[in-house]
């Protein structure tokens, strides 16, 4: 009599816990002089790679315009910073980003958006954030 042993296993998964809001905020036009718009998004391309895009719009053109993206990942406490780029545009009145690039997977990824203007030597700011991805 001969015993046949199997033995099975399985290697672990390792996901970050989903982040405790899944909202995008946009900026908030009444707040600004200058700014009209900002927003930002996050999205997946078909060879999982994470596509960024980020907009700023101001009233009329302004000296400089612009929207700074940042890859944010969640770490399953708190969002980190994974990479920035930035979009400028001069006597403009719009501002646009995007960016395709690589992510690790297994996290929840988002976008942060830095949206300024800059009209002689008045400087006005505000931030969206995209909604949380898995990847």
């Amino acid at each position: 009599m001969s015993v046949i042993m199997v033995l099975a296993y399985a290697s672990p998964v390792f996901a970050s816990a989903p982040p405790p809001t899944n909202k995008a905020v946009y900026v908030k036009p009444q707040t600004y002089q200058y700014i009209t718009y900002g927003n930002c998004s996050i999205s997946a391309t078909t060879d999982g790679r994470a596509y960024l895009t980020g907009v700023t719009y101001t009233y009329t053109p302004v000296d400089v315009v612009k929207v700074i993206l940042t890859l944010e990942r969640w770490n399953g406490s708190n969002w980190t910073a994974v990479k920035s780029w930035e979009f400028t545009e001069t006597n403009s009145s719009e501002a646009t980003g995007q960016v395709t690039t690589s992510v690790t997977k297994g996290y929840y990824y988002r976008v942060r958006a830095k949206h300024s203007a800059i009209e002689g030597s008045h400087t006005e700011s505000g931030y969206s954030t995209s909604a949380s991805l898995y990847f």
